[in-house]
């Protein structure tokens, strides 16, 4: 039954892309000088992207399927807004829904992709929030999601930017096989935003205008060799975003952080199988007594609680992202039984695995009701 479910989703995806095909080739092909290796690549991502799509996704797909004009309709009123800006969060966002529905609005967007910019000449100002920097040129910025900013030029000016638009989350995933890695450079990147000289960050400068000149001039293999650039230049992002002198001793040195290192890269590869203690404890080089005791000192909790913790986090993205029934996932994320995956989930959710899919901070679920455009990123 399961095996019929996927072919009719697979035949109902290629249904309608070979509808389309003619007309998305031509289109692309005229906008980016009839590159088909670039095009190939964007056929390949779509079936990627429709096989992530939940069923509430998929179901307003085949609406609009049914009404290919829906964009065109006068009943659309969008709203553009910076998500911490407007609410915080997009939880906040879904507690402010009634308002911006009495604005008659009922298509929202939000930036929420890392955004680079190089401005390569003129003068004027930067706002980020409340602060109000002057850029003349020869200066860039990277600014994470849902950042509020504003690039303005002298009055009777015009300044020339150039604009990267970076998917992190899932270009990290792609690149890092190491989700803990992954989440932490994230982290670091997304930390906060920058506002630079050519001058005194030549390094970053130069990776930023290199990829720009690769993206542009779509020569044989670009697309791996921007992604190459684009990952030397997120790791240079990362390491500058440190938050002090003292996390960069502790992060490079020591032999205790080093051994924990192992374990949580150990963990993040294998959270999907029977993990013992006693295993960790053999990587380390020491006694599994120790091991607890070090572990739980430096981590503040124990091996257990984080074996299970990166298992009950990676089980909330298959929730979030999937249709994956709860007992699948329960074995994908190394629980043998439902009832352990279920009693660890409460624990650390604070509810059941099937209330969290459904709860209001779902959004992918939550804002379903509105239609959410998202600047596509790289």
């Amino acid at each position: 039954m399961a095996a019929s479910k996927i072919v009719k989703k697979t035949a109902e995806y290629i249904k309608r892309f070979e509808e389309r095909y003619d007309e998305l080739k031509w289109l692309y092909c005229e906008l980016y000088n009839n590159n088909m290796e670039a095009f190939d690549w964007l056929c390949d991502s779509l079936y990627g992207y429709y096989q992530e799509r939940n069923a509430d996704l998929k179901k307003l797909d085949r609406s609009r399927v049914k009404k290919p004009d829906w964009y065109k309709q006068n009943d659309l009123l969008g709203m553009m807004m910076y998500t911490n800006a407007f609410a915080g969060t997009l939880k906040g966002v879904k507690e402010k829904l009634p308002y911006v529905k009495s604005c008659g609005v009922n298509y929202l967007h939000f930036h929420n992709y890392l955004e680079i910019g190089f401005c390569y000449e003129g003068d004027g100002f930067m706002a980020f929030g409340e602060a109000k920097m002057r850029f003349s040129g020869r200066e860039f910025t990277v600014i994470p999601p849902n950042y509020a900013h504003t690039t303005n030029s002298d009055l009777g000016t015009v300044s020339k930017w150039e604009y990267l638009f970076i998917d992190v989350e899932g270009f990290m995933k792609k690149f890092l096989n190491n989700p803990v890695k992954a989440e932490k450079m994230i982290q670091r990147i997304y930390s906060k935003a920058l506002f630079l000289k050519e001058n005194e960050f030549p390094s970053i400068a130069a990776k930023i205008l290199k990829i720009m000149n690769i993206m542009r001039e779509g020569e044989e293999f670009y697309i791996e060799e921007s992604s190459g650039v684009l990952a030397a230049l997120l790791v240079e992002i990362a390491r500058l975003n440190r938050a002090s002198p003292e996390d960069r001793v502790e992060e490079e040195t020591g032999k205790l952080t080093n051994m924990i290192t192992r374990v949580l890269d150990f963990v993040s590869y294998h959270y999907m199988e029977d993990i013992r203690i006693e295993d960790l404890a053999k990587i380390c080089h020491i006694s599994e007594t120790h091991f607890r005791r070090v572990f739980t000192s430096h981590m503040k909790v124990s091996p257990l609680e984080y074996i299970n913790s990166v298992r009950i986090h990676t089980a909330c993205e298959f929730l979030q992202k999937t249709d994956i029934p709860v007992a699948d996932i329960a074995h994908k994320c190394g629980f043998t039984t439902n009832s352990t995956f279920n009693r660890n989930f409460r624990q650390i959710m604070g509810v059941t695995p099937v209330e969290w899919r459904k709860r209001p901070e779902n959004y992918e679920q939550q804002l379903l009701d509105f239609y959410i455009h998202s600047e596509e990123g790289w």
